[in-house]
This record gives structure tokens, sequence and C-alpha cells, in this order.
């Protein structure tokens, strides 16, 4: 999501319903009500925002960071490296890059 004056926020959710939750005043699905409820209240502090939904087949390294995500059990932080399960997505975007732009 774009937010104004230049700041920006992003909520990689491939989802719908968090779009739809955000913009509404009906409450949320119960799984995601705290994380929309303090989303809402973060967002107050910008002076506009808005959402739009990216389909995973256009947001592959969102998905494959979700998707690796639900596995986890324990407390993982990668600190200035990029997670080895999006690697060769990254390279493959970066090469992409160069093919379209160049």
């Amino acid at each position: 999501m774009q937010l104004g004056a230049g700041s920006k926020a992003g909520h990689n959710q491939g989802s719908q319903t968090i779009i739809h939750a955000l913009a509404r005043e009906t409450p949320a699905p119960i799984s995601i009500q705290q994380i929309i409820a303090g989303s809402k209240t973060w967002l107050t502090t910008f002076t506009s925002w808005a959402t739009s939904f990216t389909r995973r087949n256009s947001n592959v390294v969102d998905h494959l960071t979700a998707k690796h995500a639900k596995d986890i059990t324990d407390c993982t932080i990668w600190v200035e490296d990029t997670p080895p399960i999006i690697v060769s997505q990254i390279l493959s975007d970066v090469i992409s890059l160069g093919t379209t732009h160049g």
C-alpha cells in the first residue's frame, strides 16, 4: 500500500480479505482482527493511504516467504542477508529487470 507524503508501508499479503478489512468499518475475520486493528491505528498517522491486490504470480518472493513462515517454529532473523528460501527468485527477478529495461 502506498501512503501519502512519499511514505510507503506494505502489507504484502496476497489476500483480498485484508484489503477489504482495512477499507471497512465492519469487523475483520477473527484470525486477522489484531493485525487489522493495529494497522488501522498506524495508518491514521498518514494523510492518505491506498491498497491494491497483487496476485501471487506477480509477487513470488512474498508468496515463498509466507509459505516458508507457516512452517517455522523458532525465531528466525536474517540481518544483512537474503533469506535462503528466496535467493533464487531474487536473482531471477534481477535478471528479468535487466532484460526488460536494458
